[in-house]
């Protein structure tokens, strides 16, 4: 088994009356628009969930209470700020770092700072700081995994609505929609460090981004393994628990990361 959604990718529209919501299995109804692949990523129409699919309520849910937080958290942050791909208030994404809150440029490739004081302010404008170091950590790693929890599942249903209700796939739901404390999920975070840089002092242009994302499931163990990858990182989770964690030993850090997202 194997569905992938990109952006030139469209499936047909198909009726979705009597369709019951992949997350609550509540009737769907007609659902506000929601998109696979979050606005804030670049998820455009190529990336609009079907109708019926996922009802109101919980696509509302995950927009309140896991996307912002996801969003803002590496590696997606950092993303966001270089492609210089606005909020869904259409503002500049930003994050705060020691120096000041840095933000996207006027272009793909360019960023701003507001330095936290005017000695910071004067010591770059004297070259005395050339340098900006960014934390590259996942810091909301449980708003992370159900953002890729959420896209995977919603990427079986694009494909076919009835797969995504399945039981197999009761523990992804509930850690995604309806999470209890304790739970714990895992994910891998795989940066080709050397490609990405060399991207980014080549100069970037926003279809670059475009051009680069991909979100796929695949079968691993007789299981679903959702894969999102967007230029040189890739993350991967599982969407049956089933699926253990791989042995470190083969994906040395730091171009590999095994993250435990806990609730």
């Amino acid at each position: 088994m194997w569905r992938m959604l990109k952006p030139t990718n469209f499936w047909q529209e198909t009726p979705t009356h009597g369709m019951s919501c992949i997350y609550c299995k509540q009737p769907a109804g007609n659902s506000s628009q929601s998109h696979i692949l979050p606005a804030s990523l670049g998820g455009g129409a190529w990336a609009c969930l079907r109708d019926g699919i996922v009802c109101s309520a919980c696509n509302q849910y995950f927009g309140d209470k896991v996307e912002k937080q996801a969003l803002g958290s590496f590696p997606f942050s950092l993303a966001r700020i270089f492609f210089g791909i606005p909020t869904r208030k259409n503002k500049a994404p930003f994050i705060e770092t020691h120096l000041g809150k840095v933000s996207a440029g006027n272009r793909p490739g360019t960023i701003g700072m507001d330095p936290k004081s005017n000695d910071i302010e004067n010591a770059i404008n004297q070259n005395k700081i050339s340098q900006l170091r960014i934390l590259a950590e996942v810091t909301e790693p449980t708003a992370l995994a159900r953002l890729l929890l959420k896209m995977g599942l919603e990427t079986v249903a694009q494909d076919k609505h009835e797969a995504a209700l399945s039981k197999q796939f009761d523990d992804a739901r509930t850690f995604a929609r309806f999470p209890r404390n304790g739970q714990t999920w895992w994910l891998l975070l795989a940066i080709d460090h050397q490609r990405l840089f060399a991207r980014f002092q080549s100069g970037i242009i926003a279809q670059e981004w475009i051009d680069g994302i991909s979100l796929s499931t695949t079968m691993v163990e007789d299981a679903e393994l959702f894969r999102f990858q967007f230029l040189d990182i890739v993350l991967l989770t599982p969407l049956e628990r089933r699926i253990m964690p791989p042995s470190m030993e083969d994906f040395p850090e730091p171009d590999y990361r095994l993250i435990q997202a806990t609730i």
